[in-house]
């Protein structure tokens, strides 16, 4: 199998990836990078503003930010699209064994879970009465998408050093073409050059304080 469980320093599970030699999340912990960087930076900012929001996510994964996302706005006004896009999906076998709906009270969540990964590729389906999901299986520069119908992004794709296809301008301008204006792109990344590019194609950039273990994050605008 290609992947390996594996517990972070806050109990929450991550996988390591054995085809690209990395792991999904951070080792400090999962659960908290993914509250950090995409909900706390992203999308608690945008839901201060909108309640109806449709989200990319480059690099579904695990789900865990997905999930994350659902149990924010569970029991709220809040209407989400969410669009997944992976084009290595993995295998149910070994996301069951991941501890994620056991980290939150709601006992929903485990079937929800449960639903997120098995439905169907490519469809969009109900996950609860004001939570949709699409996932794709392709790669993101493949995908047809809306221009300017995105909300928010989340870039989670594997780190540059592991996945340097995804960090580029070209990506960085797909996401800029896909977003409203005011829209936002965070990632956990903070290279320099990754900065230098999403100025280039037009974002405001915005250096943040970055989760346990990191330095410092992105945040982008566009503006």
């Amino acid at each position: 199998m290609d992947w390996e469980l594996l517990e972070t320093d806050d109990g929450s599970h991550t996988l390591l990836s054995k085809s690209f030699d990395e792991i999904y999340h951070s080792r400090k912990g999962a659960k908290q990078e993914s509250e950090h960087v995409f909900l706390w930076a992203g999308l608690e900012k945008v839901l201060a503003e909108k309640d109806d929001i449709t989200i990319l996510e480059v690099g579904f994964g695990t789900g865990l930010n997905c999930l994350l996302t659902l149990n924010k706005i569970q029991n709220t006004d809040v209407d989400i699209e969410y669009i997944g896009v992976e084009p290595f999906p993995v295998q149910w076998a070994m996301l069951e064994q991941l501890n994620y709906p056991k980290l939150f009270e709601s006992q929903e969540l485990s079937l929800y879970f449960k639903k997120m990964h098995q439905l169907e590729m490519n469809e969009r389906h109900p996950i609860t009465t004001n939570f949709q999901l699409l996932k794709i299986q392709q790669p993101l520069a493949d995908i047809e998408i809306e221009e300017g119908s995105i909300d928010l992004i989340y870039f989670d794709a594997f780190a540059p050093s592991k996945q340097p296809d995804m960090w580029v301008k070209s990506i960085f301008n797909q996401c800029h073409q896909l977003l409203k204006p005011q829209g936002l792109w965070v990632t956990y990344c903070a290279k320099g050059q990754v900065k230098r590019d999403l100025k280039e194609v037009g974002f405001e950039v915005e250096s943040l304080l970055g989760p346990p273990g990191k330095r410092e994050m992105i945040r982008a605008i566009k503006v």
